[in-house]
């Protein structure tokens, strides 16, 4: 499994810091409304590209 960090989710997007962790909080919520286990600080990529589209294809 491959996880993003906040300093990650900076990088791909552009927003701030304290933006990309209001993103790992909202996605790890729905997550755990699902019934997954999260980690603190840290969101699925593939969670993050099902909630943005898969964006990362133009960094990589």
């Amino acid at each position: 499994m491959v996880f993003y960090s906040a300093k990650d989710i900076v990088s791909i997007t552009g927003l701030s810091v304290s933006s990309a962790n209001r993103i790992i909080q909202d996605i790890n919520k729905r997550l755990r409304e699902q019934g997954y286990l999260t980690i603190r600080g840290k969101v699925l990529k593939s969670a993050f590209e099902n909630a943005f589209g898969n964006i990362t294809k133009d960094i990589e």
